[in-house]
């Protein structure tokens, strides 16, 4: 099984559809953008949140638009479009695919911490990755 990585660009980015693509064995993983650190705090921000969908029927040769969250930009991730595949930043509700995991919240915060992935993140303005196995 052959892995693409996206990573944070500021911009849209275009993947196309492999012509090997198998769509009864593939897995799609977003993570969002991790949480903003607090203010000479020394606390770092929470992990973003995380969404994958497998088994995706896609049309090999085709486009796919892949836009990666950062924290100074835009903090959700997404593939192909909001309603298909999303992983929101930390601490943001509304993330989208057939398995959701929560981030941890921005740093500073009375519910600043981990979520289930683990860790609470890095510092303010560490990006996310797009990743699909194909």
């Amino acid at each position: 099984m052959a892995v693409s990585y996206f990573y944070a660009t500021g911009a849209y980015q275009t993947w196309t559809v492999p012509n090997d693509w198998n769509p009864t064995n593939n897995k799609i993983e977003c993570y969002g953008a991790g949480g903003d650190g607090a203010a000479y705090s020394g606390r770092s921000g929470g992990g973003g949140n995380y969404a994958s969908i497998s088994n995706f029927n896609l049309t090999p040769g085709s486009n796919v638009s892949i836009f990666v969250g950062t924290v100074d930009v835009y903090v959700n991730t997404i593939f192909s479009s909001t309603t298909t595949l999303m992983a929101t930043g930390a601490a943001l509700a509304g993330s989208v695919g057939t398995t959701i995991l929560p981030g941890g919240a921005s740093g500073g915060t009375d519910t600043a911490g981990a979520g289930p992935l683990g860790g609470a993140g890095g510092a303010a303005g560490v990006s996310s990755t797009n990743t699909v196995y194909h």
